[in-house]
C-alpha cells in the first residue's frame, strides 16, 4: 500500500435497482482512529477500468465498525463496516466501487472473489491489481449482490443443470 492509492472493484446488478446497504472489511497499519473518515464512490467502465471521471459520491448514515478480533496479512486490525445508503444502480452495467479512509493509513481487504479490481496513484493511470476487494451490496429487496466472480459459478451452475434435464429427457 501507498498513500494515495485509490483501489476499485467491479460489480454488475441483475436489473435496476436501489442499493441500501454497504458491507465492506479493512484495516488500520496504525493504531485506529475514533472517528472514521470514509468516502463511497461509484464510477462507470470504461474498457475494463473505472471512468474516474464519471465518480458519484454515495451519501451514507448508520455507520458501524465491528472489529473481527483478525489481523490482516500486513498486520493491520481488520474491522468490517456497514454503511446505510439509498443508491439506484442501472442494470446490467459494469461498474465500479471505491472505498477510501481519509486518514491515509486504512487498507481495504481482500475478498476470496475472482474479478479483478485496479488501483490508481494520485487519481491518475487505473493498474490492473490481481488482488480482490471485500464488500458486500445489499439491494432493496434485502438481498445481497454477487460480485462478478458469482455470476461464472451460477451460469455454470445453471449450464450443468439444463445439460442433465436434456440428458435425462433423451432417455
Amino acid at each position: 500500500y501507498v498513500e494515495g492509492q485509490l483501489f476499485y472493484d467491479p460489480f454488475v446488478l441483475a436489473a435496476n435497482n436501489t442499493i441500501t446497504k454497504v458491507t465492506w472489511s479493512g484495516g488500520y497499519y496504525q493504531a485506529p482512529t475514533s472517528t472514521d473518515s470514509f468516502q463511497i464512490n461509484l464510477y462507470s467502465d470504461s474498457g475494463g477500468s473505472p471512468n474516474l471521471a464519471s465518480a458519484t459520491s454515495i451519501a451514507f448514515s448508520n455507520l458501524t465498525r465491528t472489529d473481527t478480533g483478525a489481523t490482516g496479512g500486513d498486520g493491520e486490525e481488520d474491522f468490517t463496516y456497514t454503511a446505510d445508503v439509498s443508491q439506484p444502480i442501472t442494470g446490467g452495467l459494469n461498474q465500479w466501487l471505491s472505498i477510501a479512509d481519509g486518514t491515509g493509513n486504512w487498507l481495504w481487504a481482500s475478498s476470496s472473489n475472482n474479478a479483478p479490481s485496479v488501483y490508481t496513484e494520485s487519481g491518475i493511470n487505473a493498474t490492473p491489481y490481481s488482488i480482490n476487494q471485500a464488500f458486500t451490496l445489499t439491494a432493496g429487496s434485502g438481498s445481497p449482490v454477487p460480485e462478478p466472480g458469482a455470476y461464472a459459478m451460477i451460469g455454470s451452475l445453471a449450464l450443468t443443470g439444463a445439460a442433465f434435464l436434456r440428458r435425462k429427457r433423451a432417455r
